[in-house]
């Protein structure tokens, strides 16, 4: 379990390996290190927050208010340097919601990450700003989650380049009581970055393990192991990367398409069996009607349905090059008009695991693809044991749910049972076709 989430979540290196506790599994930690093919660097620094004797809310209260009050000394460069490393438009898709961010977050906020009922037991503050920049603060230490560069590369990098990030983590340094910078990496310096030693102690114990640090960038090696600290001594303040460098930059539009053109839906059943990959339904009660509106996207290739459980419905798909942000509007708007997700009932299907699982696997995609353009309801998860799998469906009525477990397709096999979730009340039990 440590080697695959060490594995899974290495981009939170710092603050999540001492919960992790690689240092217990070194054979997960070597596999770890050999996959991922190099090292990251892992700036951090001190600061003066106290994090262990107050509140959640006042420790991020006391964060946000010093970074509120910086004003970033190159804003065009980090911007630039932003959108051109989440422009993965060359290799899979743009994260258009990232690009958007870039362009539109101007403050710093906390990260939902971390919650506060863990923080009692592990005093960690993720918070964000403008151009994806991110730190984490831990009991007097600072961690900067960017630049995202491999630690032997940062000391190679040209020095216009490497010289903007200073300008960044100097101001950063200085709004929170820090005059000096360590370079760490999850490599050689594995064991300094748990959370635990305090800068001041990692810098102590380097200089006792590897001598003093050395003084140019270039001298930075494994063999012998050397270091650098950062004290800034080479920063210039007129020294600039080009933007041009950067260019073009990319935008919020959905550049690929989907594997189907809008005009291939000519029926309703063409629009609720294609697999579409992002998709809500909520529905409204009005006397004894039930309201629903749905609406989902594939890449660009987008979908409006609605209508009347039961009675008149309408729907639409379209080509959207800003489908992502017409979800999110076409969501909220329903959503302000009182529409919510009303499929409240929960039923499963019981099946012999002799029977054709994988048949029935298909049928219940099938299944849900229905119910969610019908307005009524959706496919959930399925549970089994040497004799039996379950599958569950949700719905707004029991009643709602049993038809068309009955009339859309066939089952695959006989004998199934329809039950309550709750109750276990069994509500139907089929033991062959037409029963």
């Amino acid at each position: 379990t440590h080697q695959f989430l060490v594995l899974t979540f290495k981009v939170r290196v710092l603050v999540g390996l001492h919960k992790l506790k690689p240092r217990n599994n070194t054979a997960g930690l070597f596999l770890f290190k050999f996959l991922i093919m190099g090292v990251d660097l892992i700036p951090i620094a001190t600061h003066d927050i106290d994090l262990t004797e107050q509140s959640f809310d006042r420790a991020c209260r006391d964060i946000l208010d010093i970074l509120e009050k910086i004003t970033l000394p190159n804003p065009e460069f980090l911007r630039a340097w932003a959108l051109w490393w989440h422009d993965e438009s060359k290799y899979t898709e743009k994260n258009v919601r990232t690009i958007r961010q870039i362009n539109t977050k101007t403050d710093w906020t906390v990260s939902t990450l971390y919650e506060s009922e863990y923080y009692a037991e592990y005093p960690e503050i993720e918070v964000e700003g403008p151009f994806t920049m991110t730190l984490y603060f831990m009991p007097g230490t600072l961690q900067f989650g960017n630049p995202h560069d491999r630690y032997s590369r940062w000391f190679k990098m040209p020095e216009n380049y490497r010289n903007e990030w200073l300008k960044y983590f100097y101001t950063i340094c200085q709004a929170f009581g820090a005059k000096k910078l360590l370079y760490l990496s999850d490599g050689e310096f594995q064991q300094y970055i748990d959370g635990t030693p305090q800068p001041h102690e990692i810098e102590a114990d380097l200089r006792r393990r590897f001598g003093s640090p050395v003084q140019h960038y270039h001298e930075v090696g494994y063999d012998p192991v050397t270091w650098f600290l950062e004290e800034f001594k080479t920063l210039d303040w007129k020294l600039h990367k080009p933007i041009e460098d950067y260019l073009p930059e990319p935008d919020d539009r959905i550049t690929k398409t989907a594997d189907r053109s809008p005009h291939e839906f000519t029926h309703i059943k063409t629009l609720y069996s294609y697999g579409w990959q992002h998709q809500f339904l909520l529905q409204k009660k009005v006397g004894d009607k039930l309201l629903f509106r749905r609406a989902g996207h594939t890449r660009s290739l987008f979908f409006e349905h609605s209508g009347t459980v039961g009675g008149a419905e309408t729907w639409e798909v379209r080509k959207d090059v800003y489908a992502p942000f017409t979800f999110d509007r076409l969501r909220a708007e329903a959503e302000n008009a009182d529409y919510s997700d009303l499929t409240k009932s929960l039923v499963y299907i019981e099946v012999p695991v002799n029977g054709k699982i994988s048949s029935w696997r298909s049928f219940i995609e099938m299944l849900g693809d229905y119910l969610e353009f019908k307005g009524i309801g959706d496919k959930g998860y399925s549970v089994s044991d040497s004799h039996l799998c379950k599958f569950y469906i949700s719905g707004l009525t029991r009643e709602m749910l049993i038809e068309p477990i009955l009339t859309v397709g066939h089952a695959p096999t006989y004998p199934f049972a329809i039950k309550d979730a709750e109750t276990e009340e069994v509500l139907l039990r089929v033991r062959e076709y037409g029963d």
